[in-house]
């Protein structure tokens, strides 16, 4: 019989500060996690955040479902709905919930840049 170990939890870190840009990393997991090299992808005329979300994992065939993510946005990062200031996205909390499986930790870009 032999014991697997558990699959090292994925990690998802996403910077929306810039505008026309969204920026996405993964983090690879180890006694020292590091931060693989981004991937910028255009935002331009994507109608929601879930569809560059969607773009992404058809792009990289990083799968959401089952990943901690962490969103880096402009603007108060408090309550359910979230406006993405340099877009004309709104965001819920609960509606990102259903593609990772869990809740997204949001947090302010400034604040981000901070850690």
């Amino acid at each position: 019989m032999s014991i697997q170990s558990p699959e090292p939890s994925k990690w998802l870190v996403i910077d929306s500060s810039q505008a026309g840009l969204m920026r996405f990393a993964t983090v690879r997991a180890s006694a020292r996690p590091q931060l693989d090299p981004p991937l910028a992808l255009p935002v331009e005329g994507v109608p929601t955040f879930t569809d560059v979300l969607q773009r992404y994992e058809r792009q990289t065939g990083f799968t959401l479902r089952g990943a901690h993510c962490v969103l880096a946005m402009a603007g108060p990062v408090s309550g359910e709905m979230l406006t993405m200031v340099r877009s004309r996205w709104t965001i819920s909390r609960g509606g990102l919930q259903p593609l990772f499986g869990q809740p997204v930790t949001i947090i302010n870009d400034v604040a981000a840049r901070a850690w």
